[in-house]
């Protein structure tokens, strides 16, 4: 009789638990449903021990809540008393703090058992700390509620860095570029633990790599990398079946040797412009080892439609450039054959002619004068080409030696040899030096570009003109300025006069090939400068070099 008594008695205390345990779980929900703040519910059952008679010496409410003592009763109570039993441990360190978890089994005030996991650690103040996760009802459904409201939270913070990508990524236009940004991204920005990135390639059926993480966390390049995508999932993405992120929480994850390296789980989402996908971004947890959060594939799955959208702007334009660029190639030699031509076409009519005359020429000085006339236009188609390779030569591989230069020094050479050369227009020079001149420059190269400035105000300026080159000093640059009283430039050629072969005198009466200001303004650009011109017609013109004072 006694037994059936204390059976019914058990039994009666085993159906008050449960009653209490649906009340609390009522008012969770209850809670829950409102749209509280569910960390009133989600205290941590911690308790703090001595760790050398294992005894309480604190605990968290969370925690007398869970084994049912009030604070005075659980602090006369140590671990042994409470711990009915305990699985093996397994050790994490983290943050150089070693941390103990298994499973147990505690004891609570009312005498029933308690199924725990246990997290337990030694603080640096010589504390033992027990951490325990119960498995009641109450418990999971906290926690998962608790756990869906952190990743809702973490998703929305993810989406406004995701926006914030979108703006940086869309600043930037080099494909490759844009590519191993994205990568980037993704990991340090968005927190996922490795990130691949493939490109469809319909024609062989193949995915073809561009960037992506390695087995060290490391950015590579894997533009070697190809796979076929024959009979995979990559199909249902290609025919528009589906465009969800696919996960899976054990797979089998790949080095780039195609091998197999560990399990755990992966996504892959779509890269989309449009509604046609053009590849793939993986990830994966090799790394971090950590669970999948809820978030991630769909978060994944935006970032393919981001990314996809901005590369196919990135290759539009590339494409657009392109062809730009083609067309100016073409006009630009098709501008060159016409000046080239033009600019043959005169000596080599010269030597025909006169080669014509010399078989029909009778006294040797009639001859002698005719092979001279051929020498001289041959003399200067080489001087035209020896020009033309010149340019293209400083266009390619200009490679300057910077030394300290006296740009005072170098300037009065320069107007020396010009005046040598100008000897019979009786051109008058002024000159006007502001203090000492100093900077680091690759003497040669500059001396020929201000020699192709002053060659051109001399050309330019008629008998009995002037030519004034002076200099001025800035905080960070030194500008040199070179005026003549010629017969200027107008507007419509101002911003033409930097273009090899071109000339002023578009009828090309006068013998000069036009790569001269070409010439200069390549090495002062080499030299980080600039050159500007300001004319006016009939009075001159103003040719400016600004240089910096450090390279």
């Amino acid at each position: 009789m006694s037994y059936e008594i204390d059976a019914m008695h058990q039994q009666l205390q085993e159906f008050e638990l449960m009653a209490a345990e649906y009340v609390r779980l009522e008012r969770l929900i209850d809670y829950a449903a409102q749209g509280q703040d569910m960390a009133r519910y989600g205290g941590q059952s911690i308790l703090s021990v001595d760790p050398l008679t294992l005894r309480v010496i604190d605990t968290t409410p969370a925690a007398l809540e869970l084994l049912g003592y009030s604070k005075d009763e659980l602090l006369r109570i140590s671990i042994p008393k409470l711990q009915v039993a305990s699985a093996p441990a397994r050790t994490y360190v983290e943050t150089s703090i070693e941390e103990q978890v298994y499973e147990a089994v505690y004891r609570h005030r009312l005498g029933h058992q308690l199924r725990v996991k246990v997290y337990k650690r030694l603080l640096s103040h010589n504390v033992l700390q027990y951490r325990l996760e119960d498995e009641s009802l109450q418990r999971r459904l906290w926690y998962e509620l608790q756990r869906r409201e952190d990743d809702g939270f973490k998703f929305q913070q993810k989406l406004r860095i995701l926006n914030e990508i979108t703006i940086e990524l869309s600043r930037i236009e080099p494909f490759d570029a844009l590519c191993l940004h994205a990568v980037e991204a993704g990991v340090e920005r968005l927190g996922f633990d490795r990130i691949g990135m493939w490109f469809l390639d319909a024609e062989r059926s193949e995915m073809v790599g561009s960037y992506g993480i390695d087995e060290q966390g490391t950015l590579r390049a894997e533009h070697e990398q190809r796979w076929s995508y024959d009979g995979t999932y990559i199909m249902d993405f290609i025919g528009g079946k589906t465009e969800a992120a696919l996960a899976h929480d054990d797979a089998p994850i790949y080095n780039e040797k195609s091998e197999i390296i560990e399990s755990g789980w992966h996504i892959s989402a779509p890269m989309l412009h449009a509604d046609r996908c053009i590849g793939i971004l993986t990830s994966d947890n090799y790394l971090r080892k950590q669970p999948m959060k809820n978030y991630e594939p769909e978060l994944l799955r935006l970032y393919g439609i981001t990314v996809g959208h901005l590369i196919e702007l990135a290759r539009a334009r590339a494409q657009t450039f392109a062809i730009c660029l083609e067309q100016e190639r073409t006009h630009m030699l098709r501008q060159f054959i016409a000046n080239v031509g033009h600019d043959f076409k005169t000596p080599l009519s010269v030597i025909n002619t006169n080669n014509y005359l010399i078989q029909r020429a009778q006294g040797a000085e009639q001859k002698q004068s005719l092979a001279a006339g051929i020498h001289q236009q041959v003399t200067y188609i080489s001087h035209m080409l020896d020009r033309m390779l010149e340019f293209i030569a400083l266009e390619s591989d200009l490679t300057l030696e910077r030394v300290a230069t006296d740009l005072k020094q170098l300037l009065t050479e320069v107007i020396a040899a010009s005046q040598s050369a100008s000897a019979g227009k009786n051109i008058h020079y002024e000159l006007a030096f502001e203090g000492e001149l100093s900077i680091p420059a690759d003497p040669h190269y500059l001396q020929r570009a201000l020699r192709e400035i002053l060659d051109n105000a001399i050309q330019y300026t008629l008998a009995g003109g002037w030519v004034r080159v002076s200099s001025a000093q800035h905080a960070d640059e030194i500008e040199i300025r070179v005026q003549d009283s010629g017969i200027g430039i107008g507007k419509n050629a101002l911003d033409k006069v930097f273009t090899p072969l071109y000339r002023i005198d578009e009828a090309r009466t006068e013998r000069r090939n036009g790569l001269g200001l070409a010439i200069a303004r390549t090495i002062v650009q080499a030299h980080h400068g600039r050159i500007e011109v300001d004319s006016v017609p009939g009075e001159g013109s103003t040719f400016e070099i600004i240089l910096p004072r450090v390279p």
